[in-house]
């Protein structure tokens, strides 16, 4: 148990000061909440005592005060009259108790939102370098599956504990003020029988936990790798063995839920057990303790009564614990998450206020940087240094796996080095990283489209009241796209489908290049952007973004030569290291492996 609620005290950092204090006012409404229904279970002896005898009511402390005004009426009209005022009492205790599960259930949702919300913001805000050392399915399973688990699953049982808890102790106490003996026989076998339950059930509900969140993963991989591969499983011949792995992960997640569900059904009964016993043992003692049962019968109401909130109670108190145990697997990852990217956030926002901001673009210095990826020892980038000026424009080539979109991603600032720096007018862009990203333009080599409009893909993120229409069809032509937009019945508003499946490789890459044109960057990063294209296509573009340039900067990586040669500079690099610079006629004369791949290339 002790372990449990070390687990659970880890969730409080995920809870900001106002869920705080909203816990705080739950758990006082649930204390009003406990009282009356104590005072619920403590009048239905003093009604039963108004029935069997009704001048024994004066007796009643408080509740005697007040029907001494009605002592001179028949005893029909007395009964009458108590029970309408016990009816009324009840209407509004049941009215005030499901006003604090409202609340309570408002609260927790609204946290499911909100963690979900935060975990799937922090994750879009992620260094690029945390990103892809993770899997992509385990993110979706900490954001749709394992947010909802923490909520539904800890914090939710975790209030219905606490009511549970403070309810047993508000009814406990009434049945000690009433009948001392009978209420600790009682309170000892129920907490005996709580212990039991819990004890029996803790270590299956975490195991059950464990395969539950492991098999959920597994599940959503399935799928994604399914839908991903859909083409090359139809060619090759392998949707079996993708679907045996998803249907595997299913069976095994299936088996996990029966014996929760199961296990979750056997609490009640295995607590009804213990109460039915405590109800024996109490009527045996309390037979044997009287001669008479009148005197005994608002008390044996009261037992009655009592113990069956109590079994109640103490089911609430026994699944909240076991579901709790169930659902303590999902703690961890999710906390270590955020905790994580809460260091890294506060690093940056920290180091973002001590800088001076980039403003316009003037100059990009690269100077010595390295940087190699975790887990491995090789450089993949290793002492590079250049400088860039306003309106040039620089080409990176070499062999495949050099170190060119390594470079790239650095000077996009989506890696950091771990030696050197690269600035922007004296700045280092990982102190502005928001300043210098707006001075960019970015197209890479796999364009990712989403299920939406041309319209919305090439104006991505933007509100589609907000698009301007005259940068948009400025990036259409310059990509070459007015013809195709024209030939559409739709037009700009043509649905392109997931991931641009209803065009062609070569449309979805100039998307991407109006995508990256309608923002009107004043550096222009071109990561083997025109791969896709046609020849002609491809001189279409190179031509507009030439007309473009004027006196914006342009760096490229690129497969084909052709479209370097214009460049102001080529840098030629080799395992990570530049090793020749100049221009593209400059080095075919001077570099040896430069010379090569023009030759390959037939340029």
């Amino acid at each position: 148990m002790y372990a449990l609620f070390k687990e659970f005290a880890k969730l409080r950092s995920l809870l900001t000061r106002q869920d705080k204090w909203r816990l705080v006012s739950l758990l006082f409404l649930m204390f009003i909440g406990s009282i009356l229904e104590a005072l619920g279970i403590g009048a239905i002896p003093a009604f039963v005592t108004l029935i069997t005898k009704p001048s024994a009511i004066l007796e009643y402390p408080w509740v005697g005060k007040w029907f001494s005004v009605f002592s001179d009426e028949p005893s029909a009209t007395l009964l009458i009259w108590a029970s309408i005022a016990l009816v009324g009492f009840i209407v509004f205790k049941n009215l005030f108790l499901t006003m604090v599960f409202y609340v309570q259930s408002k609260i927790v949702i609204s946290q499911q939102v909100r963690l979900g919300d935060r975990m799937f913001r922090a994750y879009q805000s992620a260094p690029y370098e945390w990103y892809i050392q993770r899997n992509s399915s385990e993110l979706l399973r900490n954001i749709q599956n394992d947010t909802a688990q923490i909520v539904n699953g800890v914090l939710m049982p975790f209030l219905n504990l606490i009511m549970g808890l403070i309810m047993a102790f508000f009814v406990m106490t009434a049945m000690i003020l009433n009948t001392p003996d009978s209420a600790f026989i009682t309170i000892l076998i129920t907490g005996v029988g709580i212990f039991i339950v819990i004890r029996f059930f803790q270590n299956s509900f975490q195991r059950i936990g464990k395969v539950m969140r492991r098999e959920y993963e597994k599940t959503v991989k399935a799928i994604q790798q399914g839908f991903g591969a859909f083409v090359d499983a139809r060619i090759i011949g392998c949707e079996n063995y993708l679907n045996k792995e998803h249907r595997d992960s299913l069976v095994r997640l299936a088996k996990a839920q029966v014996m929760h569900s199961t296990m979750h059904k056997a609490i009640p009964y295995s607590i009804e057990i213990f109460a039915i016993l405590g109800l024996l043992v109490i009527l045996f003692f309390l037979i044997h303790s009287m001669e008479s049962l009148d005197p005994i019968l608002p008390m044996i109401s009261l037992l009655g009564v009592a113990l069956i909130r109590l079994k109640q109670l103490a089911t609430q108190i026994a699944t909240a614990v076991s579901n709790m145990n169930a659902a303590r697997a999902f703690i961890p990852g999710i906390v270590s998450d955020m905790r994580e990217l809460d260091v890294i956030e506060s690093k940056n926002r920290m180091r973002g206020l001590a800088a001076k901001k980039i403003g316009q673009f003037s100059r990009l210095s690269i100077d010595s940087v390295s940087y190699s990826y975790p887990g491995t020892d090789t450089m993949a980038v290793q002492e590079i240094s250049l400088e860039l000026k306003r309106g040039e424009a620089i080409a990176f080539v070499g062999e495949t796996g050099c170190g060119k979109s390594t470079l790239i991603n650095l000077i996009l600032g989506l890696l950091e080095p771990q030696h050197g720096q690269i600035t922007v007018n004296g700045t280092d862009i990982y102190q502005d990283p928001f300043g210098w990203r707006n001075l960019l333009g970015y197209i890479q080599q796999s364009i990712y489209l989403i299920d939406d409009t041309i319209q919305a893909n090439v104006a991505f993120g933007v509100p589609k009241n907000e698009i301007n229409q005259e940068r948009l069809w400025t990036a259409l032509r310059s990509a070459g796209l007015y013809e195709f937009i024209m030939s559409q019945p739709y037009g700009v508003e043509s649905i392109v489908g997931e991931r641009g499946i209803n065009l062609s490789g070569g449309q979805r890459q100039r998307i991407g290049i109006a995508r990256a044109l309608y923002q009107n960057p004043e550096v222009l990063v071109m990561d083997e952007a025109t791969s896709a294209l046609d020849n002609k296509t491809e001189d279409i573009v190179m031509k507009a973004i030439e007309n473009l340039k004027k006196d914006r900067t342009l760096i490229m990586v690129a497969h084909r030569l052709s479209t370097v040669k214009d460049c102001d500079r080529i840098y030629f690099i080799r395992q990570g290291c530049v090793e020749d610079v100049g221009k593209f006629e400059e080095l075919v004369q001077t570099s040896s492996g430069f010379r090569e791949l023009a030759w390959k290339a037939n340029v």
